[in-house]
C-alpha cells in the first residue's frame, strides 16, 4: 500500500489479470467517507469471492440444492437485509452481547490457569502462544454461539480429533480464499490446484461445521430448562433452523484467527511499552467497572496492528472521485490500515499511544482531530462487522485477566504483521541472496559502483548510509571484494536489538581487522614476538574475555574513575591557559584547533594511563617530538586501517602500498606506546621511593599489580584509542554549543550554580553526540543463525549497525537535525522525550560486553574540559557549517571559525 501511494497518489486503479475483477484502491479519507455514506440501503460489499463461489456455483454443480440465503459473506442484495435483520438484534446489542460476560470470562481464567502451567523457568511459554490463542477463541466462540463447551483444552486432544480440525480448516480457508482472491491466478479460467485445495478446504470445514452444529442442537432437545443465557444457535433456532446453521458455521469460521491474532498483537504492544502496561493494570486493579484506558488500548493496537487490512465496496451508482468519473458496479478498496498510520490524521502514528483515544479536544493527539473514515476496524455501516460486540466482549476478557495475573515483557525481534484479507499468515525465509543490495561483477564484485560514474563513487559517511537506505530498505547486504566477507548493513533497531541481545557472552565485534592481522601474523612472520593476547579490539572468545574481564573493574567502574576527576580538571585548566595564551585579537585560535584538541586529549589519557604528565602542552615542543609523533601517527592509523578494512583492497591477495604503509604505523604506534610505556613504568619506580606521593594511581600501575602484558596492552591501547576520538567529540560539542547560543547559556547556568549534579551538561554531550558522532556504525559477526526481516541470516555473517543513521531518523528523535538538549531530561509526556525512541537506536558506546572499554573515562575527560570552555568562554562560530568527514572514524574538518571570549 505505501509503494502504491508513493508511487500514484491517493487514487490508484489496479487492473484485474486473469478474470479478474479491476479494483480501485483509494487512500483519501473525504472520497472514502463519499462513497460509503452514498451507497444504498442494500451495500455491496466484495471479498470473498472464492466463498461465494463455493457456496453458489460449486456446490450447485456438485448436485446439491442451494438457499436462497448462503451467509453474510456471500450473500448481497435482499438476501443479505433479510439474514442481517433477523441477527443484528441477537450479535449487534450491546446489552445482549454482555449477556455472555461471565461465559467468556470462564474461559479466559481458564487460559490464565493454562498459561501458568505451561511455563518455563524463564517465564516463557512452552507451547506455540498462536496455537493456544486459537484454542481460546475457538472455545469461547463455540461455548457463545453453541451454548456448551468443545474442550479446547483438553490435554489429550488428538490431532484427528474433531476440535483441532476446525481450528486447522478454518485457518486454511482464511489463507485459501486470501490466495485465489487477492492474488493472480487463473481459477476463474480453469480448475488450478489451489482452486481445487479451497474447494475442498471449504467442504471440510462446512462439515465439522456441521457435526459441532448438530451436537449442540442434539444436546439442547435433552437438556432440561435452566437459567444459563441461551446460546445464539439456540436464539436463532427458535426464529429460523437454517440461518441459524449459516451463522453458527460463519460464526465459527470467521471468529477463531481475527479474535487471537488482535490478542497477539495487544499483549505485544503492551509488552513493548511497559509504561501503558502499568497504566492498564491499575485502571484494572481499581475494580471499577468502567475502563475507559482498557478500550483505548484494544483501540490503538488495532490501529498500529489491525487484523483487517481494508474494507471493500462495489458502487451501486457513478461518483465523481478526486476528479475522475467513477461508473457504477465498479470495486473500490479503501486503505484503512495504511490511513490510520498517516501522521495527518494521527500525529506520532507508529507510536503506541492509547491516550489519543481519551485525550481533551485542545491535545494535538486527541483522535477526533483524524478523519472519521481514517480508522474503520469493523467496516461501516449496515456492512459493519457483525461479530464486532462479541469479538470486542472477548478481547477485552482475555486481557483484562492477562494483565491482572501477569507483567508481560517481549525479548525477540519485533511482530511482523503479514496481512492476509483478515488474517495474520507466515511466509518463508528468504535467503541470504535474496538480501537487497548493490549488483557485483564477477572478480571485482561491487568495486564498480565506488569508481568514476559509479553510484557510490565518493560518497561516505551519512551520505553513503542514506543513499543505501533510501535505495535497498531497512537491511541491505554488500558483497566483499577482493577476499573480504560481505557485510549486511541494518537500519531496522528492533532487528539490532534482537542480534545484539541474543549474541552469547562472548561476542564478536569486527572492525579493525588489518591490526589484528598486524598483531597476529605479521609480526610472527617478520619473527618478533607474539603473544596470546594481542589486545582487546583484536582479540576474541576466551582471549578477550580474560582480558576484559580483569581490566573492567578498573575502567567501567564509575567510582574507580572519579577518582581521576581532579588529575582531569588541572589538565582542563591547563588547556584553558593556552587557549587564552594562543588567542588573536579577534579571540580566534592562531593554531588548528584539532591539533589542540588532540594534545588536550593526549595529556589528559596519557596522565590516567600512565599515572604522570606527558607535557604535551609545551610551547616548545618540536614538531618531531614523541608526543606530536604519536598524534600524527594515530591520526594516520585510522585513515589507513579505514581504507584496508572498509574500502576495496587488494591486501589480503597480495602486500599493496597501502597495507605496507599501514604495517609501518601500526610498527610505529606499537614502538612509540613502548617509549611511553618506559618512561611511565620509570615514574612508577620514583614513585615508589616517594612515599609522601597522594596521587591516584594511572591504570599502568594498577594493572601491573594484575599481570604485566595486560598493563603494557591496555596503556598501548588507550594511548593510540583515547586521542582522536574524544577530540572529535569535544570540537561538535562546542559547535553546536556556538550556534545554539540559548543552549550554551543554560549550560552556563547550571555550570555556575555550583552544583555538582549536572543533567543539563550530560544532555549537551549526549545530543552533540547524537548529531555528530564520533562512531559511525557498531558491528558483529553472529555466532547463530538469525531470521531478520523475513531474510535468513547465516552463521558468521558480518553485521554493519547504523546507528548515525538510526540516530538521525524522525520516528526515533522528532526533529532530528535541531540540536535540542532537552530531550535527555524531558517528562515522559512530552513528544521529545527520548524514551519514546527505539532503546537500541542511539548507541555511541556499544553495547553489552562488547561497549567501549574507555566509556567512562571519556565521558568524564569530556565534561571536564566542556565545563571549564563554557565556565570562562562565549563561544561563537561564524562562517559555513562545520563538516565531518568519514575514516574509520568522523572527524570534524577545519576551517574552526571559533571565537573564544572571556567572559
Amino acid at each position: 500500500m505505501d509503494k502504491l501511494y508513493k508511487t500514484y497518489g491517493p487514487i490508484v486503479k489496479l487492473p484485474g489479470i486473469f478474470g479478474a475483477q479491476t479494483y480501485v484502491m483509494l487512500f483519501d479519507t473525504e472520497s472514502i467517507g463519499n462513497i460509503l455514506r452514498n451507497e444504498n440501503y442494500l451495500p455491496k460489499r466484495p471479498g470473498f469471492i472464492s466463498l461465494e463461489h463455493y457456496r453458489k456455483v460449486y456446490k450447485k454443480k456438485k448436485g446439491e440444492i442451494i438457499p436462497e440465503i448462503t451467509g453474510l459473506g456471500s450473500d448481497h442484495g435482499e438476501a443479505w437485509k433479510k439474514l442481517r435483520s433477523i441477527v443484528n438484534p441477537i450479535l449487534m446489542q450491546p446489552k445482549t452481547i454482555k449477556l455472555y460476560a461471565a461465559t467468556t470470562d470462564e474461559v479466559a481464567c481458564e487460559v490464565v490457569e493454562r498459561i501458568k502451567s505451561a511455563r518455563d523457568d524463564n517465564g516463557l511459554l512452552k507451547n506455540d502462544l498462536g496455537h493456544e490463542m486459537a484454542l481460546w477463541s475457538m472455545e469461547t466462540i463455540a461455548l457463545v454461539t453453541l451454548g456448551g463447551r468443545l474442550n479446547c483444552f483438553d490435554p489429550n486432544l488428538p490431532a484427528d480429533s474433531p476440535v483441532k480440525k476446525l481450528i486447522y480448516y478454518a485457518h486454511e480457508a482464511f489463507a485459501s480464499v486470501d490466495k485465489l482472491d487477492l492474488r493472480p491466478n487463473l481459477w476463474k479460467l480453469y480448475p488450478t490446484k489451489l482452486y481445487k485445495k479451497t474447494m475442498r478446504v471449504l467442504q471440510e470445514l462446512e462439515d465439522v461445521n456441521k457435526y459441532f452444529i448438530q451436537e449442540a442442537i442434539n444436546r439442547l432437545k435433552t437438556e432440561t430448562k435452566s437459567d444459563k443465557e441461551k446460546g445464539m444457535l439456540e436464539k436463532l433456532l427458535e426464529i429460523d433452523e437454517h440461518i441459524a446453521h449459516i451463522m453458527a458455521s460463519d460464526l465459527l469460521f470467521a471468529g477463531a484467527d481475527t479474535t487471537s491474532h488482535s490478542v497477539i498483537l495487544i499483549l505485544y504492544l503492551l509488552a513493548k511499552n511497559p509504561e501503558k502496561q502499568r497504566k492498564l493494570r491499575e485502571e484494572i486493579m481499581s475494580g471499577s467497572e468502567k475502563r475507559p484506558y482498557l478500550k483505548a488500548c484494544l483501540k490503538e493496537a488495532m490501529r498500529v496492528m489491525p487484523v483487517a487490512s481494508a474494507n471493500t465496496r462495489e458502487t451501486s451508482k457513478e461518483y465523481n472521485i478526486l476528479g475522475y468519473h467513477i461508473p457504477k458496479h465498479k470495486n473500490f478498496i479503501f486503505a484503512h490500515e495504511y490511513t490510520s498510520m498517516m501522521e495527518c490524521h494521527y500525529p506520532r502514528p507508529k507510536e503506541y499511544i492509547p491516550e489519543r483515544w481519551l485525550a481533551d479536544k485542545d491535545d494535538p493527539l486527541y483522535y477526533g482531530n483524524a478523519h472519521p473514515f481514517a480508522y474503520s476496524p469493523f467496516g461501516f455501516g449496515a456492512r459493519s462487522c457483525i461479530g464486532r460486540r462479541l469479538a470486542e466482549l472477548m478481547i477485552e476478557t482475555l486481557v483484562v485477566r492477562i494483565i491482572q495475573n501477569f507483567h508481560i515483557q517481549w525479548y525477540v525481534t519485533s511482530v511482523t504483521n503479514v496481512i492476509s484479507d483478515a488474517t495474520e499468515s507466515i511466509q518463508p525465509l528468504k535467503s541470504w541472496d535474496e538480501i537487497p543490495g548493490p549488483s557485483k561483477l564477477p572478480i571485482i564484485s561491487t568495486l564498480h559502483h565506488f569508481l568514476p560514474m559509479g553510484s557510490f563513487y565518493k560518497i561516505g559517511g551519512y551520505e553513503f548510509f542514506d543513499k543505501l537506505y533510501k535505495t535497498y530498505g531497512p537491511i541491505t547486504r554488500l558483497p566483499g571484494f577482493f577476499g573480504s566477507p560481505d557485510v549486511v548493513i541494518l537500519y531496522d533497531a528492533e532487528s539490532i536489538a534482537h542480534i545484539l541481545r541474543s549474541e552469547n557472552l562472548m561476542p564478536k565485534r569486527p572492525g579493525f581487522q588489518s591490526l589484528e592481522h598486524y598483531r597476529k601474523e605479521y609480526k610472527k612472520k617478520h619473527g618478533k614476538v607474539t603473544h596470546e593476547m594481542s589486545g582487546l579490539a583484536t582479540d576474541h572468545d576466551e582471549n578477550w574475555k580474560t582480558l576484559r574481564s580483569a581490566v573492567s573493574p578498573i575502567l567501567l567502574q564509575p567510582k574507580t574513575v572519579k577518582l581521576y576527576s581532579n588529575i582531569l580538571d588541572d589538565v582542563a585548566n591547563d588547556m584553558i591557559k593556552r587557549m587564552r595564551s594562543i588567542r588573536d585579537e579577534n579571540n580566534m585560535l592562531k593554531s588548528d584547533l584539532a591539533t589542540e584538541m588532540n594534545l588536550w586529549a593526549l595529556e589528559s589519557i596519557g596522565l590516567v594511563a600512565l599515572g604522570h604528565r606527558l607535557n604535551c602542552f609545551d610551547p616548545n615542543l618540536p614538531a618531531d617530538s614523541p608526543v606530536r609523533q604519536l598524534i600524527q601517527i594515530v591520526h594516520d592509523f585510522f585513515a589507513v586501517s579505514d581504507k584496508l578494512d572498509f574500502k576495496p583492497s587488494f591486501w589480503r591477495i597480495f602486500p599493496t602500498r597501502s597495507y605496507k604503509k599501514a604495517m609501518k604505523l601500526y610498527e610505529d604506534q606499537e614502538n612509540l606506546s613502548k617509549y611511553f610505556i618506559e618512561i611511565g613504568t620509570e615514574a612508577l619506580k620514583n614513585k615508589k621511593m616517594d612515599k609522601e606521593s597522594k596521587n591516584e594511581k594511572g591504570i599502568l600501575e594498577k594493572l601491573l599489580e594484575i599481570n604485566e602484558h595486560y598493563a603494557h596492552l591496555m596503556a598501548s591501547d588507550l594511548l593510540f584509542a583515547g586521542v582522536d576520538t574524544t577530540a572529535n567529540t569535544v570540537i561538535p560539542t562546542l559547535y553546536l554549543l556556538a550556534k545554539n547560543p540559548e543552549k550554551q547559556n543554560k549550560l552556563r547556568e547550571e555550570i555556575l550554580s555550583g552544583s555538582e549534579k549536572r543533567p543539563y551538561l550530560k544532555a549537551c554531550i549526549k545530543e552533540a553526540i547524537r548529531i555528530m558522532p564520533v562512531a559511525v556504525a557498531n558491528f558483529r559477526q553472529t555466532s547463530k543463525e538469525y531470521n531478520i526481516l523475513g531474510y535468513h541470516i547465516p552463521k558468521h555473517s558480518m553485521m554493519t549497525f547504523a546507528h548515525q543513521y538510526l540516530s538521525m531518523m524522525e520516528c526515533h528523535y522528532p526533529r532530528p537535525n535541531e540540536y535540542i538538549p532537552e530531550r535527555w531530561i524531558a517528562d515522559k509526556e512530552d513528544p521529545l522525550y527520548h524514551g519514546n525512541a527505539h532503546p537500541f537506536a542511539y548507541m555511541p558506546f556499544g553495547f553489552g560486553s562488547r561497549s567501549c572499554i574507555g566509556r567512562r573515562i571519556a565521558e568524564l575527560e569530556i565534561e571536564t574540559l566542556v565545563t571549564r570552555v563554557v565556565e570562562n568562554f562565549q563561544i561563537d562560530w561564524f562562517g559555513e557549517p562545520l563538516k565531518q568527514y568519514q575514516s574509520s572514524l568522523n572527524y570534524v574538518k577545519g576551517p574552526f571559525n571559533f571565537t573564544f571570549k572571556d567572559l
